[in-house]
Order: structure tokens, then C-alpha cells, then sequence
């Protein structure tokens, strides 16, 4: 299945809460190579194989096992605008959520109950997207679809998830999770480093943003979604299913106003193999042009809030008009070939979009692609 195209859909604010904190701090310490992740064995107990446990991307204050409500609390604290509350309807983006506590495996019911506090009248209309770690990028593009089609005015988007022992054990079973720390796109990379987040992006049309009476600080461009049955935990490792998904997001721009490439970058050796073939086999030798960076070294993998937290960097990256550096390489992977961002680089004025992408178990592919709001 390969569905997407062209689009124009203002945004009018976005923020993440990460491991790194939130607002223009979080884009700063980026942008200097600063780190979040933690020892593992430091953040949770009795691991029962501490040195295989690495190190994670967790959220400051937030304990125990029951996480997401506590992330969304904080989250609504800190980086959801009163403008917010005038939305026609609110799309969600996470994986499992908790595996334990009341809204276990629920994180919808989990995304009300946390707007139920802080909403200053009825919640709007509430919907969920989970499709493992693309449920951020997805939402994104549920969101946009809606206004694009008339459905909603004012769409908020909140991509969140968190990081619990449990999850944390189940992914050093899997392999996916380094005894070192994630480093993309390296010869030695090793796995990732999982995390937890939550972001907020508000998408809107003309009339939306005259009832706000707000202005467009980028919008979205274009997105492509595709799915592929290769293997339920691995990507192709020729990249050919991810490739579709990159190709629908750019689908009809001239590659010469492409600038940052935001990458999954997870930092296993088969998701940065299957992720380096699929954009050399969209971009060609255009793509030794771009410049191509990941974040998951600095925050973590935060599972299916990573889309939405990569998109608003992505947006932020294109305003500030630098690219932050993908934190954690050490030596670039020559086999992957790609023109990998080491230190924070200035953008062109004329490369006016970036791309985000992500990936997910199950097959599960999803690019989105972004305009800034001044070139």
C-alpha cells in the first residue's frame, strides 16, 4: 500500500517535551550536541541485566510504571498554548502507552482523561492513531488530511509514549536496545537508545487562523505512507518499500530546495541500512547535496511520539536556518554513504523544505515533508 502527495496546511505552533527538556532550550542544546540519555540502571531498578541496558531518554520528574498520564500532565504544563482549546478536533499519536495501570495498552482513553483536566469546557471530538513508531508522523498527516478536506478549522496533534522497565527489558530481548548508547549511522553502532516524549503541533486553515487571529510559522508540504509485509520487525534492506513513502512526500519539488533531511536514524544495523539504500535510491546523486541528520543520540527513541517530536525539530531546524549535528556518530558507516551532519550546519535560504521520516515494526513507513514559514 503507498498512499500521499502534495498538500498546504498551515502551522501555527509546535513544542516537544523530551529528555532534553522543551522550547527554545531543547533546540539550543541540540544545536551544541548536548545529550538527555541517562545510565538505564540509574532510571529503573533491578534491571535484571543492567550492563546489557545502555542508556535511555526519559522525561525529568516522571517515576514508575504508570507514565503516560504523568507525561501528559506535565506535557500540558509546560507546552500546550490556551490556543489549543478552540480546536475542532484532537489527533493522538502513540504505540502501547503504559503496559501497566488502568489505561494499560489504552493511551487514548489515557489522552482524554489528561485533557478532561486542563480543557476549560467539553473536550472536542478525540482520535487516536497507533502504528508503532510512525504514530507521531501519521497523526501528523491524519491531522492535515482533516483540514485539507474541510472536516476541521483547527486540529491539535499530541504525539506522546513513554518508557518503562518493562518496555525497556522487551527491547534488550529484541536486540533493538544498545548496551552503549545510540549512535546512527555509525560502523559501530549497536542499537538504539529508547526514550519517552510527548509533542504538540496545531495545524490550521485560513479561517482557523483568522479566529485565532495567529499567523503560519511553516505548514506541511506533502507526506507519503507506505506499508510493506518484508518482516514484522525489519525493514527490506534494499530500503524499496521506505523509498515509496520518501518518494510520495517530495513528489513534484525541485530537489534543489531540499535541505535537511531529518532521518530515523535509529541506530541499528538493519533500520540505518534499509534507511540509507531507500534515500540514495530516491535522491540519487543529488542526495551527496542535502544534508542528512538524526536526533535519537541526543533524546532517544521515544517509540510513538518520535515522529511528532522529529517533525517539530524539522520545522524548528528550517526557521532557525541551522541543522543540528546527529549527536552519538563517531565514525560514518562507509558502507551507508551519506552525507551525515557531524557539526551544526547553517541552511541555504533557498532550501526552504526539510523531510522527516520515520519507521516502524510491522512495516510501517511514513515520510512528511515541511516548509518553512520564511526563506
Amino acid at each position: 500500500m503507498i498512499i500521499g502527495g502534495f498538500m498546504s496546511v498551515s502551522i501555527i505552533y509546535s513544542d516537544a517535551l523530551t529528555s532534553l527538556g522543551w522550547g527554545e532550550k531543547l533546540f539550543d542544546d541540540l544545536v551544541t550536541g548536548k545529550a538527555g540519555l541517562k545510565r538505564a540502571n540509574e532510571v529503573f531498578e533491578n534491571l535484571p541485566s543492567p550492563e546489557l541496558a545502555g542508556m535511555i531518554g526519559t522525561i525529568d520528574g516522571i517515576c514508575g510504571d504508570e507514565r503516560v498520564p504523568q507525561i501528559l500532565d506535565k506535557a500540558f504544563r509546560t507546552i500546550l498554548p490556551p490556543m489549543a482549546y478552540a480546536s475542532d478536533l484532537v489527533v493522538g499519536g502513540c504505540s502501547l502507552g503504559d503496559l501497566a495501570g488502568l489505561d494499560a495498552g489504552n493511551p487514548r482513553a489515557a489522552l482524554v482523561k489528561a485533557m478532561a483536566k486542563v480543557w476549560p469546557s467539553k473536550i472536542p471530538p478525540t482520535t487516536l492513531v497507533s502504528s508503532a513508531c510512525s504514530s507521531g508522523t501519521d497523526a501528523i498527516i491524519v491531522a492535515s488530511l482533516a483540514i485539507k478536506s474541510g472536516m476541521a478549522d483547527i486540529v491539535t496533534v499530541i504525539g506522546f509514549d513513554s518508557l518503562a522497565a518493562g518496555k525497556l527489558i522487551q527491547h534488550i530481548a529484541l536486540g533493538t536496545q544498545s548496551a552503549d548508547r545510540a549512535r546512527p549511522f555509525d560502523s559501530i553502532r549497536s542499537g538504539t537508545s529508547f526514550g519517552e516524549a510527548c509533542g504538540v503541533m496545531i495545524l490550521a486553515n485560513e479561517s482557523g487562523m483568522d479566529k485565532l487571529k495567529s499567523a503560519s510559522i511553516g505548514r506541511i508540504a506533502g507526506f507519503g505512507m507506505s506499508s510493506d509485509s518484508y518482516d514484522i520487525a525489519a525493514p527490506h534492506p534494499n530500503g524499496i518499500y521506505a523509498a515509496n513513502a520518501i518518494r510520495n512526500a517530495i513528489k513534484g519539488i525541485n530537489l534543489q530546495e531540499l535541505g535537511y533531511i531529518n532521518a530515523h536514524g535509529s541506530g541499528t544495523n538493519l533500520n540505518d541500512q534499509a534507511e540509507a539504500a531507500a534515500l540514495r535510491l530516491v535522491f540519487g546523486d543529488y542526495l551527496d547535496q542535502a544534508f542528512v541528520g538524526g536526533t535519537k543520540g541526543a533524546l532517544g527513541h521515544s517509540l510513538g511520539a518520535t515522529g511528532m517530536v522529529e517533525a517539530v525539530i524539522t520545522l524548528k531546524a528550517m526557521n532557525r536556518r541551522m541543522y543540528p549535528p546527529t549527536t552519538g556518530l563517531l565514525d560514518i558507516d562507509p558502507q551507508l554513504a551519506l552525507p551525515l551532519i557531524r557539526h551544526s550546519q547553517i541552511r541555504s535560504a533557498s532550501q526552504k523544505f526539510g523531510l522527516t521520516v520515520t519507521f516502524g515494526f510491522g512495516g510501517v513507513n511514513s515520510a512528511l515533508l515541511m516548509e518553512a514559514s520564511e526563506c
